[in-house]
């Protein structure tokens, strides 16, 4: 799943990765190096479930959803926040500037 990917990628390089599914990009940093972009907002999604693992993956697939209707080619400094039954996953929507 996209969510243990990214957690294998962080442990390896022990630094805050990017993960592109969807079209997509996630990212934890607050930056993409390299890259102008402009600022959508914020987005996020949210999803309730016993099964925490999948609760995530779900919370995942709204955000991207999200994120693509508004425009957006990458989510920045993307975060969870969970409860006893529910996952929101949230971050800023950004437009890569060519």
């Amino acid at each position: 799943t996209a969510l243990i990917k990214l957690q294998e990628k962080i442990k390896e390089e022990k630094t805050a990765t990017i993960e592109a599914v969807d079209e997509i990009t996630l990212t934890t940093t607050e930056k993409i190096p390299e890259n102008d972009y402009r600022i959508i907002g914020l987005v996020f999604g949210t999803a309730t479930g016993e099964e925490k693992a999948s609760a995530h993956e779900q919370a995942i697939k709204v955000l991207r959803d999200k994120a693509k209707r508004v425009g957006a080619d990458v989510v920045v400094a993307m975060r969870f926040e969970s409860t006893s039954s529910m996952v929101t996953a949230y971050g800023t929507a950004v437009k890569i500037v060519k």
